[in-house]
C-alpha cells in the first residue's frame, strides 16, 4: 500500500521507484498525447480528476483493477504502461556492460604471451567488445548513451562518417542538457577527422564560453564577503575542483607540445604558437587577485601557479624560435 493505495510491488526497491516514475510519466504523456484533460481522463476510468492528479506525480499508484483499464484506454500493454520493458532493457545493458569491463580487465592484466596461452588475443578481445558495442547500438536505437558508445567505436575505428550520422540522431532528438554537451564534444572530435575544420569551428563558435558556464556566474552572483566563513572557502575550492578538467587538459596540451618532434616550419610554430596563446587567455591564471581566493598553502593556488610557469615558460619558447626564423 502507498497512501492507502494497493500498488504493483517489483522484487527490489529501485525496480519500484524505477515503476512508480514510469506509472507518472506514461499516464502524462500518454493523456497529452490524446489531448485530454485530466478530468476527462478521470471521467472515462471512473476516478477522480484529484486520483489522476496524483498519478502523474507519482504521490500514489492506480489501484489494481484500474492499470488494465488504462492500459486498454491507451492501446498498450500493462507492461509498456508499468515501465517493465525499460527496466529489463536496462538490466540487459548493465549486464552487457559489465561484460565488457571484465573483458577490458582480462586484456589489461594480462601479457600478449599470458593471452596466447588463454587462446586468444588484444585483437580478439578488441573485436569481441566490438561484437557487443554493435549488438547493443542494434537493439537499443534508442538509448541516446549506447548510441554515443557506439559512435565513440565507430570513431576510433576510424569510421567517422558512421559515427557522426548516430551523433546527429542523437543531438536531432535529445534534450538532456549533459548529454548534448558531451554528444557535441564528441562531434567536433568527428568533423575534426574527417577534416571538416570549418564545420567543428561554427560549433565551437555556438559554444558558451568558461565566463557563462554555471560555475563561473555562481563565482560572480554569489556574495563572497566573508561572512560565511569555512563555507565561502568550501565554495572556492569546488571551483578549483571543477575546473580542473580545463587546468589538466591545458597541461596535457603543453606536455603534448613539448613531446613532439621539434618544428622548425615556421608555419607550423606560429600554429604552435597560437595554441598556447590561446591557453594564455584564460585570464583567470594571470589576475593577480586570482591567488587571493586561496591560503597561501592551499592546493588550488598552487595549481593556477603550476598553469601559470608551464604556460609562460613554453610561451617565450616558442616566441624565441620564432624570432630565429
Amino acid at each position: 500500500m502507498q497512501n492507502g493505495t494497493p500498488c504493483v510491488i517489483l522484487v527490489t526497491e529501485r525496480g519500484a521507484v524505477i515503476m512508480t516514475i514510469a506509472i507518472a510519466e506514461n499516464v502524462k504523456r500518454l493523456r497529452r498525447q490524446r489531448d485530454m484533460t485530466q478530468d476527462e481522463l478521470a471521467a472515462v476510468l471512473g476516478v477522480s480528476a484529484q486520483s489522476v492528479s496524483k498519478w502523474e506525480v507519482g504521490a500514489s499508484y492506480p489501484e489494481l483493477e484500474t492499470i488494465p483499464l488504462i492500459a486498454n484506454f491507451f492501446d498498450i500493454s500493462v507492461d509498456e504502461l508499468l515501465g517493465m520493458a525499460n527496466i529489463r532493457d536496462e538490466e540487459r545493458i548493465n549486464s552487457e556492460m559489465r561484460r565488457m569491463r571484465e573483458i577490458f580487465k582480462t586484456m589489461n592484466d594480462k601479457t600478449e604471451a599470458d593471452l596466447e596461452a588463454l587462446g586468444t588475443s588484444t585483437e580478439q578481445i578488441m573485436e569481441q567488445m566490438r561484437e557487443i558495442e554493435r549488438n547493443l547500438a542494434l537493439e537499443f536505437p534508442h538509448n541516446d548513451e549506447v548510441q554515443i558508445m557506439y559512435a565513440t567505436r565507430l570513431l576510433n575505428d576510424n569510421e567517422a562518417e558512421k559515427a557522426l550520422e548516430i551523433i546527429e540522431r542523437v543531438l536531432a532528438r535529445s534534450r538532456d542538457t549533459n548529454l548534448r554537451g558531451n554528444t557535441v564534444q564528441l562531434q567536433m572530435r568527428i568533423y575534426r577527422r574527417l577534416g571538416r575544420h570549418d564545420k567543428a569551428d561554427e560549433i565551437l563558435a555556438a559554444q558558451p564560453s568558461v565566463w557563462h558556464s554555471r560555475e563561473y556566474v555562481t563565482l560572480t552572483s554569489k556574495n563572497l564577503s566573508g561572512a560565511s566563513g569555512r563555507e565561502d572557502i568550501e565554495f572556492l575550492h569546488s571551483l578549483v575542483a571543477r575546473f580542473g578538467a580545463i587546468i589538466s587538459a591545458a597541461l596535457d596540451t603543453i606536455e603534448f607540445i613539448e613531446n613532439m618532434l621539434r618544428l622548425e616550419n615556421k608555419e607550423e610554430l606560429a600554429a604552435r604558437l597560437r595554441v598556447i596563446e590561446k591557453l594564455r587567455e584564460l585570464e583567470m591564471f594571470w589576475d593577480p587577485e586570482s591567488l587571493k581566493m586561496f591560503d597561501e598553502d592551499d592546493g588550488g593556488a598552487d595549481s593556477v601557479r603550476l598553469v601559470r610557469e608551464s604556460v609562460e615558460r613554453e610561451l617565450q619558447s616558442v616566441r624565441a624560435r620564432l624570432e630565429t626564423l
